[in-house]
Order: C-alpha cells, then structure tokens, then sequence
C-alpha cells in the first residue's frame, strides 16, 4: 500500500452475500476522500454515524443497502436511491464547512442515517 493510500475499515458486514465494510474511508493520490458504507435494515453502526473531511475535499461516499433507499444529504443538497445488488455513489466537493445530515426519504422511513462534517481549513 502506497504511503498516499490510507484505508480505515471500522467494522466488516455482509449485505447481499459480499462482504462490504460498514463503514471505511480512503484518501487517495487524487485527494479525493472516499467512504464506504453499508445500511442494514436503514440504519449504519450507532458508533460511525459521522463522516470527517476537510473544507476543500471531493468526497465519494459509497453506499449498499438490503432494502431500495432514498438518501438526502442535506445543506449540500444532494439526492441518491441505493438498491439492493447495486452499490449507489453520491459524490459532492466540500466547499463549505459545517454538519450535514444524511437522511432517509420516503413513504415507510424518513430520518437522519448519518452525518458528513466539513471541518474548516
């Protein structure tokens, strides 16, 4: 592993039969900061529910899911729908620094799953 390529896996799962973390991030040669994250039956691991970046990141944060969710980062105004079998991508530049919530939308869930936090430069 290059000493450009950090990797943190916090804890593994299983979602649709592959192992897939729950949450891992990895900074790249690109300096695009990017996140993995598996939601198992709408919610991600209580003790990884916030994303850190810095003000001026790209961020990439992909998703897998056991159940079709509507994700909304908010503040960011970004939107995605995950299903299952499908890795789903939502990718942003941070360009402003704060506490963004990610929540779940629709008719039979609806609330923050997670948080991205710009941290300022």
């Amino acid at each position: 592993m290059s000493s450009l390529l950090r990797r943190r896996t916090v804890l593994a799962g299983v979602v649709g039969g592959i192992i897939f973390p729950l949450i891992s991030s990895t900074l790249g040669a690109d300096d695009t900061r990017r996140f993995s994250v598996a939601i198992t039956a709408g919610k991600v691991d209580k003790k990884n529910r916030t994303l850190r970046v810095d003000q001026g990141d790209k961020v990439v944060i992909i998703f897998s899911t056991d159940r079709p969710v509507d994700l909304h980062l908010h503040g960011i105004d970004k939107q995605i729908l995950v299903v299952p079998g499908k890795l789903g991508e939502l990718s942003f530049d941070a360009e402003v620094a704060g506490r963004f919530p990610i929540e779940l939308h629709g008719s039979k869930a609806h609330g923050r799953l997670l948080y991205v936090e710009v941290l300022p430069r």
